[in-house]
């Protein structure tokens, strides 16, 4: 696994060619199974008033994760991603967030089990609270493999 923290502009880089470039030359494009690519993270503020004074902090970043290169399953996904700082990858905030824009949904819920509620972090506190963090996971699961299913070619298997 080689991970890379940097991107360079692809100075040679006409209309039709790549406007950035990773270092380490051709052979890290070449010979990686799966390439992902993160976007300019959207820091995630939070205000509160202390002592009667209002105080506002970043308290993390949300950005989008893009599979740009994959020769073991489909490329061109992308992912949301929430990292809040004192907590780590936000995956709960994330599967409630899918759910609700994947169905009907109008608010924070894990269907065909429970309504939880408008707010996001009243629905993340419930989910905690509850432990219903394994069911939402398997609930999204289920529903990603329902959207993906919808996209799968019918198609006899092309004979080689």
């Amino acid at each position: 696994m080689v991970c890379s923290n940097q991107i360079r502009q692809n100075a040679g880089g006409g209309q039709f060619e790549a406007k950035y470039k990773s270092p380490g030359g051709e052979s890290v494009g070449f010979y990686s199974s799966l390439r992902l690519r993160t976007y300019q993270p959207e820091k995630i503020w939070k205000e509160l008033t202390v002592a009667g004074k209002k105080t506002k902090r970043v308290i993390g970043v949300r950005t989008q994760i893009e599979v740009f290169k994959s020769t073991i399953w489909k490329p061109y996904r992308t992912a949301p991603l929430t990292i809040l700082f004192d907590y780590g990858i936000d995956d709960v905030r994330q599967n409630l967030q899918f759910i609700k824009d994947y169905t009907k949904a109008t608010i924070y819920s894990i269907p065909r089990e429970t309504d939880l509620d408008k707010s996001m972090d009243k629905s993340i506190e419930i989910v905690e609270t509850e432990g219903y963090e394994e069911l939402l996971r398997e609930n999204v699961i289920d529903l990603w493999e329902e959207i993906e299913g919808k996209f799968d070619s019918k198609r006899k298997t092309k004979q080689r």
